[in-house]
């Protein structure tokens, strides 16, 4: 038992220790070590030396390690000397020069990451841009916001995949340990093996030299008569290794004799003995005996046959209880098998959890992408066909903000155990990070691949997530995309299916968007890219035009002055009215509305403060804003900035902010309302009731207007279920102390309606159409 310990404690605990060991080291260190690169290095690619040294200069101010190359000609030379992780490279309208440089710089450096610029896309550029190894575009100019948190994600994807790369290491180098600790505790017991070889070889050595007298003075040995098959002779100590004496030895019959040697071993046995005797060889043999007291031992038995003439007469040997060696050998085979499946489950393990997703159990990005790539070879070398998904959770935001992360973890570990019910078993699910999923179709048309994502979505859709006493829906838009021959990159796949995703995002969340060749949506997306430029263009050619319209209250008693909202307009190159509907959504996807945002509360505010007299007759004043504005921390400043520069009092002014803007950004909504609340502002929220409305957000929000969604209003007087809701909206704003005002008046029945059910104020074209500003003086 000492040899067992002292094995167990010499081979097996360090391996299970330096297993251990090298875990923690692959999963803190890589992952989680807090002295990493902090910030990725940047190429920038630009003709433009005003706007390449600006960039240059805004790089350098947020800590990039950073390079300019005018030329797009020696970019290459910069980057043999300047190891960067990302390129911003300037795309020229009508020049392909961008594109063909990404592919020489990822020639030289195959791990960086390009983003491409341009102040014009048309839709086979960025078809193009959509195709190739690009990770991203720019619209120039673009917000220093929006170009850090590009370069965040481009770097996020790189912190990603040198961390994939290190595990990886990591579990090589376990392994070759490992390898090598088996095979050192293979080889020294090999030597072990061989060491007992020798002694055994001299050990008969030695009985060949000596006679067999010598070692009867310490072995037991017997002398059998072949004739009357009995012993003729034993000795104390052979007897004694059977537990009885040698009187009762050699009176024992010949079948009782049998009886002596263990079941399991008996054929064996007699079968090798009586072929040693009958060629008159020497034997040597080991087996088991059953003891007189029941007790099992393990003896080893040499003998020969001793011959009178040339007949056989007697055969004599020795016996060796053999038990101890025998125990020892079988805790050392024990202890070696115990060994090899504590290294087999390790490495099962490691292997396990360097490719799962430890929250979920589902496979994790970097393994998905290996299967992806996988399949893109397949497809060129086999002309099959595959699919991807890429599969992105409605509202998972609004369970993480109302009801904390935890809820959220909960969440995605739940669809984590329902999403493989509503697959195909030979597919790859995946999540990809956040409440991100993707699922690998191997084999599978476009057409199955829909079917097989609208099975997914009906799930999500019918699955009720239950925290505490409270219950939750979610939805799903999924992307879907072919994996054919014709295929690009990984980076390319993944790209397309993430557009995919948004744009089912964009068509209402909830939904499917499958890719086709001459993706007519796809090319739709890039057209509104076009509004892009031409928002941009209508900000530089002062072409925005401010409206208002009235907002009249139904109670004498809020009659205190002038109430109206300002709503934005366009006037296009040809000096044509552009009604907002047409853009604001261009500009909301494309992360424009910031822009518009500031422009529309710099020019009413001073438009306002030159207009005292009217200023004085104002009530309120309403002025829109978008999601993009209310999670943006500097137009915060920027509004404080302005009230003070033009000094119109801070309660003259009431922001409109939307349900769903303020629920999907609900933290950073409560902040910008409380801090400019504080200060005298007031805020409505707009469209509730459509979509997302929940009583409970109001909780939360702290507004002092509820503007009823136009929809319900519109139908009130033939609606009963709309006039249910309205009515329920009026009273619970009532509850909570907040004002309503009712959309899309549009006539003297509606009008009556709402002022019936009590609501506060009313707008619409029944009471009055939008004007231009100047109109309201």
């Amino acid at each position: 038992m000492r040899i067992l310990f002292v094995c167990y404690q010499k081979y097996v605990q360090p391996v299970i220790n330096g297993l251990q060991s090298q875990l923690s080291h692959v999963q803190s260190t890589e992952l989680q070590n807090p002295n990493r690169q902090s910030k990725p290095r940047v190429l920038i690619v630009d003709e433009d030396r005003d706007f390449g040294d600006n960039l240059l200069n805004i790089l350098a101010l947020e800590g990039h390690e950073v390079e300019l190359a005018h030329n797009p000609n020696v970019a290459e030379k910069f980057l043999l000397a300047f190891t960067a992780d990302i390129a911003l490279v300037n795309i020229r309208p009508g020049n392909d020069s961008g594109i063909d440089l990404i592919t020489s710089l990822k020639r030289i450096n195959q791990d960086i990451l390009c983003v491409i610029m341009s102040p014009h896309v048309s839709v086979d550029i960025a078809i193009e841009a959509l195709k190739s190894d690009a990770y991203g575009y720019l619209i120039k100019p673009f917000h220093t916001d929006e170009l850090i948190a590009t370069l965040n994600r481009c770097f996020e994807h790189i912190i990603l995949a040198r961390a994939n790369t290190a595990a990886t290491t990591a579990l090589r180098q376990t392994r070759a340990r490992l390898e090598a600790r088996v095979a050192e505790r293979t080889a020294s017991l090999q030597e072990e093996v061989a060491q007992r070889k020798r002694i055994e070889r001299a050990l008969r050595d030695s009985e060949a030299r000596f006679k067999q007298a010598a070692h009867m003075a310490y072995l037991g040995h017997c002398t059998w008569d072949e004739a009357h098959q009995n012993y003729i002779d034993v000795s104390e100590e052979y007897a004694r290794l059977f537990g009885m004496s040698a009187d009762q030895l050699v009176a024992m019959s010949y079948e009782e004799k049998k009886k002596i040697v263990h079941p399991e071993d008996r054929q064996r046995y007699f079968t090798y003995a009586n072929q040693a005797k009958k060629n008159s060889v020497s034997f040597d043999i080991e087996y088991r005996i059953i003891r007189g007291d029941g007790a099992i031992r393990h003896v080893r038995e040499l003998g020969g046959p001793i011959s009178h003439g040339d007949r056989q007469t007697h055969c004599t040997g020795t016996l060796q209880d053999i038990t101890d060696r025998k125990e020892t050998e079988l805790a050392l085979e024990k202890a070696h098998a115990e060994l090899e499946k504590r290294v087999q489950e390790r490495t099962r393990e490691l292997l396990y959890q360097a490719s799962h997703d430890s929250l979920t159990g589902l496979v994790n990005r970097a393994e998905f992408e290996r299967c992806l790539q996988i399949l893109l070879e397949s497809a060129r070398t086999e002309s099959v066909h595959h699919a991807l998904c890429y599969l992105d959770l409605d509202q998972f935001k609004i369970i993480n903000d109302t009801c904390g992360h935890i809820a959220g973890d909960e969440l995605l570990r739940q669809l984590g155990e329902l999403l493989p019910e509503w697959i195909r078993k030979q597919d790859t699910l995946a999540r990809l990070g956040g409440d991100e999923f993707g699922v690998l179709l191997e084999r599978c048309s476009l057409e199955q691949a829909e079917r097989v994502a609208e099975n997914i979505r009906n799930g999500v859709e019918n699955f009720r997530f239950i925290w505490g006493d409270r219950t939750f829906r979610v939805g799903a838009s999924i992307g879907v995309v072919a994996i054919s021959e014709t295929s690009k990159s990984l980076t390319a796949m993944l790209s397309a299916a993430d557009a995919a995703c948004y744009e089912a995002k964009d068509q209402g969340r909830n939904r499917i968007h499958v890719t086709h060749k001459d993706d007519v949506e796809l090319a739709r997306r890039y057209g509104e890219m076009q509004w892009v430029s031409r928002i941009q263009s209508a900000l530089e050619d002062d072409r925005l035009t401010l409206d208002f319209q009235k907002i009249v209250p139904l109670d004498p008693e809020h009659g205190k002055g002038k109430y109206y909202e300002l709503l934005l307009r366009m006037q296009d190159e040809q000096g044509h009215l552009v009604l907002p509907d047409c853009f604001l959504s261009a500009a909301d996807r494309f992360s424009v509305s910031g822009k518009l945002d500031r422009w529309v509360v710099q020019t009413a505010l001073q438009w306002l403060a030159t207009h005292p007299d009217h200023l004085n007759e104002v009530y309120l004043c309403s002025i829109n804003l978008s999601g993009q504005s209310v999670g943006n921390e500097t137009f915060l400043d920027f509004v404080n900035r302005v009230f003070d520069e033009t000094e119109v009092p801070r309660e003259k002014i009431c922001f409109e902010i939307t349900e769903s803007a303020a629920i999907e950004n609900l933290t950073s909504a409560t902040h910008f309302m409380d801090t400019l609340g504080s200060s005298g502002c007031r805020f409505a929220l707009d469209d509730f009731g459509k979509g997302l409305s929940s009583f409970a957000y109001l909780k939360r929000l702290p507004v002092n207007f509820l503007k009823i969604d136009g929809m319900f209003i519109k139908n009130i007087v033939n609606d009963p279920i709309d006039l249910a809701m309205v009515k329920s909206i009026n009273e619970i704003g009532k509850v909570m102390n907040k004002k309503t005002i009712a959309e899309f008046v549009e006539n003297d029945q509606i009008l009556e309606r709402v002022r019936e059910i009590g609501i506060d104020y009313a707008q619409g074209y029944g009471l009055g159409v939008p004007r231009p500003i100047t109109e309201a003086i």
